[in-house]
């Protein structure tokens, strides 16, 4: 075996090697769980990309994701832009990654909104045909979508649907709009999406052998992307009678269902420590409540709103309705999400209405979960594909211009349409200076 002398000058550039790679590595291993986690923004790699479910039941309904968005606040636009940064971080990527298409999701807005942000929206939006952002502030109640208990003429419920029109009398022909969806886009401000999936799956949800899943999402909020997956194979499974010829109409009537999350994981910018991640804190939460994000109810072919027992806002909801348990009660109950975790992420920050939570609290809960930081945001990549760079980046915004935020929506909340109760206006007077206190601490 031959050898090549090494030349001085050969030898020096051999040890500059030798120092550059260690540098490297020493580096690396300073700068913590910031740079560990930049690892799992690469959605592509095969080790931390989840593959779509085999199915086991064949949905052949229509599920519906329901989602508001600075309705009747169109031109409080520091605040839209913030609301904006925790959609496209935060709510879109879990949407978007979900591992079942099969839904449609519709966004409503104020109709004036800020053409800025209309715009900024319209951008996100616009490669999904079947996510429909229009601008409308009516929310219809949940069952309320192609279903209803009152024989009305199909066209109108429509327009209803979308413009909360007043709906003729029954059996009456007249369209307050007209006869074509083009038209009624038109009155509706259809920003987009195709209006045409949404009255084929509205006609469909109407049928009588069709299952109806309409889901609550709040835009800074987001789902595990196996949620859509697992909630309409659990529909297929529990709201599909055997054998519905030996069963009455009254008895039919019993198969709905409500799923709700049961752990979430919530993200502040800032927490109790004196030193807070470039990313921020997350905060593992299980909820004796149902939260609002991913929210399901669920409507077999004979079923309606009207058959669910009335509830005052969803933090009542348990306490009306019994919880499933198994084989013993499968239906007409509230059912727990268990399979998947974390099921939801929350935004807690200066955009919130109420501005609940923006700190987290001095407990001990928060200082065990101080060592789990790399694990959550681990599973936040991998069940949300959420970018953890993204998140850098709205945090930084939400910090740099918290002021101008929740000087924002303290005035939003007076608007037309939404609740100007003192005890609202209250509350958030009463986080506004911790949070400004805290951003003194953590604005580093």
């Amino acid at each position: 075996m031959h050898f090549f002398p090494m030349r001085p000058h050969h030898w020096f550039i051999f040890i500059t090697l030798i120092g550059l790679l260690a540098s490297i590595g020493y580096f690396a291993c300073l700068n913590g769980i910031g740079e560990r986690v930049d690892h799992y923004n690469s959605f592509d790699d095969p080790a931390y990309t989840s593959k779509p479910k085999e199915e086991k039941y064949n949905f052949n309904g229509v599920h519906v994701i329901n989602t508001r968005f600075m309705q009747h606040q169109p031109n409080l636009r520091v605040l839209g832009l913030a609301r904006i940064a925790l959609f496209e971080t935060l709510c879109l990527p879990s949407i978007v990654s979900q591992t079942n298409q099969h839904f449609l999701w519709v966004i409503r807005a104020d109709p004036n909104l800020n053409p800025e942000l209309r715009q900024k929206m319209i951008n996100l939006l616009a490669p999904h045909q079947n996510f429909i952002f229009i601008g409308s502030n009516y929310n219809p109640a949940p069952g309320g979508f192609g279903r209803s208990k009152r024989k009305l003429n199909q066209q109108a419920r429509f327009e209803k649907y979308l413009l909360d029109q007043k709906v003729p009398e029954e059996n009456n022909n007249t369209l307050s709009v007209g006869g074509n969806n083009t038209a009624i886009a038109a009155q509706a401000s259809l920003w987009s999406g195709n209006i045409s999936l949404l009255r084929e799956a509205f006609d469909k949800s109407a049928a009588d052998d069709e299952i109806l899943l309409e889901t609550r999402l709040d835009a800074d909020d987001g789902l595990h992307r196996d949620f859509v997956q697992t909630v309409q194979e659990e529909s297929v499974k529990y709201l599909i009678p055997q054998n519905t010829s030996s069963i009455s109409k009254k008895e039919l009537e019993r198969f709905w269902r409500i799923w709700c999350i049961d752990a979430n994981i919530q993200w502040h910018p800032i927490s109790h420590k004196e030193v807070t991640s470039q990313e921020g804190f997350l905060v593992e939460e299980y909820d004796n409540i149902c939260v609002t994000p991913g929210l399901t109810h669920g409507f077999g072919a004979a079923s309606h709103r009207s058959t669910i027992p009335k509830y005052n806002g969803h933090g009542q909801l348990v306490k009306i309705i019994e919880q499933c348990k198994g084989s013993s009660l499968e239906q007409s109950c509230v059912a727990r999400l268990k399979s998947l975790y974390p099921g939801a992420i929350r935004a807690r920050t200066a955009t919130s209405a109420g501005m609940v939570g923006v700190l987290t609290r001095d407990e001990s809960g928060d200082n065990k979960q101080d060592n789990e930081q790399e694990e959550l945001w681990k599973s936040i990549h991998n069940g949300f594909s959420i970018s953890i760079l993204e998140v850098r980046k709205t945090r930084d915004l939400m910090i740099d211009r918290a002021s101008e935020i929740a000087a924002e929506n303290l005035s939003g909340q007076c608007t037309e349409g939404l609740s100007c109760k003192d005890e609202a206006r209250k509350k958030i007077g009463k986080a506004y200076p911790k949070w400004i206190e805290g951003l003194s601490r953590f604005k580093t």
